[in-house]
């Protein structure tokens, strides 16, 4: 009877044996399956990042970097300078001139579309024009000046109205017909097909020769 037990003892020791070994089989397949599922979504992943940022590099034109659109000046913000293109006229420094500022302004010479592309980009900016003083008038802490540049054509004598805040002594000092260099900031023009181009600059100061 003993040797019957110590057999069936046996028997049962190798089936434990036999089910652990089993056991650890579906563990390592199981670790084995996840590890296989989780490169998968890694590599879909990547896949994905890929797709997407080929998208957005050929919507932007084949450029990584986003593209810097250009906008035209709109009155506000800090001055700049116009440049030159030609110099024909004596203007100082590398400022447009004032009568090829005008030409781009005149209706009789451009489309209304031209014009109105030109002024969006000129208002606000800084000029710097030489005229002849034809009168000048203080009111409410400045000086409004009207002024001509001969080489170009007036209303009632004049084609440029200045505003000074300051620079009022040297104003004072000016006769009519005497010519003086100012710079200061375009923020408005009136003109008619037809009709001279008379132009406005606010914050203007009087520039030594």
């Amino acid at each position: 009877m003993a040797d019957a037990l110590e057999e069936k003892r046996e028997d049962g020791g190798g089936a434990a044996v036999e089910n652990g070994s089993e056991a650890d089989g579906k563990r390592k397949k199981a670790l084995i399956a996840t590890l296989l599922a989780g490169i998968g979504c890694f590599m879909i992943l990547i896949l994905v990042v890929v797709v997407v940022g080929g998208y957005f590099v050929l919507k932007r034109g084949g450029h990584l970097l986003p593209r810097v659109e250009r906008h035209s000046e709109r009155g506000g913000g800090a001055p700049t300078s116009t440049t030159a293109t030609t110099s024909s006229t004596g203007d100082l420094g590398g400022f447009m001139p004032f009568t090829e500022f005008v030409d781009h302004l005149d209706l009789t010479k451009n489309t209304s579309l031209s014009v109105k592309t030109f002024w969006s980009g000129a208002v606000g900016k800084t000029v710097r024009w030489g005229g002849k003083l034809v009168d000048a008038k203080m009111g409410r802490g400045k000086a409004e000046v009207l002024a001509v540049n001969d080489a170009r054509p007036s209303y009632r004598g004049y084609n440029m109205v200045v505003v000074f805040y300051s620079d009022f002594d040297k104003l004072e000092k000016l006769r009519k017909g005497d010519s003086f260099v100012f710079e200061g900031v375009v923020y408005n023009y009136k003109g008619r097909s037809g009709h001279p181009v008379i132009v406005y600059v606010k914050n203007a100061r009087i520039l030594d020769r």
